[in-house]
C-alpha cells in the first residue's frame, strides 16, 4: 500500500521557510537526481547514493512486514493529515489512519529533539536530516532480526505441522 506519507509528498505547508515538496517540478521537467519519475520509480542509483547498501536499498525497499491482521488498515484514500515535526507545522497526505501519522511523525519529531539535545548548535534542518538518517538506520538495523525470526517461526511451524495427523497436514509439513 503506497501512501504519500510513505513516498515523502508534502501537500501543503506552514512556517516561513520552503521545504521538500513545496514547490512542484515545471511541467515537462526531467525528473532531478534526488526525485521519483512520475511513474513511482525511484531515480536510478548512481555515483551520488554513497554506498552499494544503499543504491540496493532503493532499488529493492523490502517493506516492513507486519503480523498478519496487526495494524493494517482498511485503504479509503489519501487525507490530509496535520503533523509537527521539529516546530514547523506540516499537512501530509496518508492512505494510513490520522492517530497513525500522527504517530510516525511523534516519532521522527523525538529523534529530531534528541539531535538538537546533543548538539545545541545544529540548526533544525541538519538536525531533521540527521534525525531522519537515525531512523532510517534503526530500520535497516531490524530487517535482518526480522528476517531471522521469520526464519525461526517457519521452522517452528514446519515442526508442528509435522506432528499433526497426516489427515489434517498442510502443504508445510513434509516427511
Amino acid at each position: 500500500m503506497a501512501s504519500a506519507l510513505s513516498q515523502g509528498r508534502v501537500v501543503g505547508r506552514g512556517g516561513p521557510e520552503p521545504g521538500p515538496g513545496s514547490h512542484p517540478r515545471r511541467s515537462g521537467a526531467a525528473p532531478g537526481p534526488n526525485q521519483r519519475s512520475r511513474v513511482g520509480k525511484p531515480p536510478a542509483p548512481g555515483p551520488d547514493w554513497g554506498s552499494p547498501r544503499a543504491a540496493r536499498a532503493v532499488e529493492d525497499p523490502a517493506p516492513v512486514r507486519r503480523r498478519s491482521g496487526h495494524g493494517r488498515h482498511p485503504v479509503s484514500g489519501p487525507k490530509p493529515v496535520e503533523v509537527v515535526i521539529a516546530g514547523q507545522k506540516l499537512t501530509v497526505s496518508s492512505d494510513h489512519p490520522a492517530e497513525y501519522t500522527r504517530g510516525v511523525a511523534a516519532y521522527l519529531d523525538s529523534a529530531v529533539q534528541r539531535i538538537r539535545t546533543a548538539a545545541p548548535t545544529i540548526d533544525g534542518h541538519r538536525a531533521t536530516i540527521l534525525a531522519a538518517l537515525a531512523v532510517t538506520d534503526e530500520l535497516f538495523q531490524a530487517r535482518p532480526h526480522d528476517a531471522a525470526t521469520t526464519h525461526r517461526i517457519d521452522a517452528v511451524a514446519d515442526q508442528l505441522a509435522r506432528l499433526l495427523p497426516p489427515a489434517v497436514r498442510g502443504p508445510r509439513a513434509q516427511d
